[in-house]
C-alpha cells in the first residue's frame, strides 16, 4: 500500500477522545479552539485513507478470487470489482496527495475583503460592483456568512469601494488567491464611438486577526495625577 497514514488516524482518534472524556477543554476557549481546528484540518484525510484502505482490499480480494474460483459468475464479479478498484486507486492516491501538503495556517479563517474601484472612473466602479456581486454571491453558495462592513456607491450604480466580512471555516483558502488588480477590457455602454476601455478593480483579502487573551496583573497599572498650574 502506496498510502501508510495510521499515525494521523491516530491522532484523530485521540482528539475524539479527548472531546469526549476531558470535560475541563470546554473550559479553556483557547485550547478548545486549537483542538477543534487540528481536528477539523485532519478529518478530510482521515476520511479519504478509510476509502483508500477499503478500495485496496477490494482489489486484493479481488485478486485472490481470480487465482482461486473457478465459479464464472464469481470471476466475473471479481473482475468486475478489480477494474472499479483499479480505476478508484489513482484518483484517491491524488486526492491524498493533495490533503497531505502543507497546509496555511490562515485557511479556515474568516476574511476581510476589500474591493476597491481603480483606474477607468465610472467603468471600473461598475466592474467593481460585478465583482463585488460574483464575491458575495459565491459565498452564499459555499455557506459562508456574509456581512457587509462599509459600502460607498457611485453616482452611476456602481461601487467606489465595498468592505465585507466572510465567515465561515475555509473562508481565506477560498478567497486568498483573489488579492490583487483585476482588469477589464470592454466598451461601455456610454461609448459612443465603440473603442474599448481598460478598467481596473484591486482586491485585498485579509484573514481575521484572532482574540487575544490579555491578562493585566495590578502591579502592571501606574496611575499619576496632576494639577495645572
Amino acid at each position: 500500500m502506496k498510502f501508510n497514514l495510521d499515525a494521523i488516524v491516530d491522532e484523530y482518534r485521540s482528539i475524539e477522545n479527548e472531546l469526549s472524556t476531558d470535560a475541563s477543554i470546554f473550559s479553556d476557549p483557547g485550547r478548545l479552539k486549537k483542538v477543534m481546528r487540528r481536528k477539523k484540518s485532519l478529518e478530510r484525510t482521515v476520511e479519504l485513507y478509510g476509502q483508500y484502505r477499503t478500495v485496496w482490499a477490494n482489489l486484493e480480494e479481488a485478486k485472490q478470487i481470480l487465482a482461486t474460483e473457478k465459479d464464472p459468475e464469481m470471476i466475473m464479479m471479481a473482475k468486475e470489482q478489480l477494474s472499479e478498484s483499479e480505476e478508484k486507486i489513482p484518483v484517491l492516491e491524488e486526492e491524498l496527495k493533495i490533503e497531505l501538503l502543507p497546509k496555511d495556517p490562515n485557511d479556515d479563517k474568516n476574511i476581510i475583503l476589500e474591493v476597491r474601484a481603480g483606474a477607468g472612473g465610472d467603468e471600473a466602479a461598475l466592474f467593481a460592483r460585478e465583482l463585488a456581486n460574483a464575491y458575495m454571491n459565491f459565498a452564499r453558495e459555499q455557506g459562508f456568512g456574509l456581512e457587509i462592513l462599509d459600502e460607498n456607491a457611485s453616482e452611476v450604480g456602481g461601487l467606489k469601494e465595498i468592505i465585507m466580512k466572510i465567515s465561515g471555516s475555509g473562508a481565506y483558502s477560498k478567497f486568498k488567491y483573489e488579492g490583487g488588480t483585476h482588469r477589464v477590457q470592454r466598451i461601455p455602454e456610454t461609448e459612443a464611438k465603440g473603442r474599448v476601455h481598460t478598467s481596473t478593480v484591486t482586491v485585498a483579502v485579509l484573514p481575521e486577526a484572532e482574540a487575544l487573551d490579555v491578562e493585566i496583573r495590578d502591579d502592571d497599572i501606574e496611575i499619576t495625577a496632576c494639577r495645572a498650574s
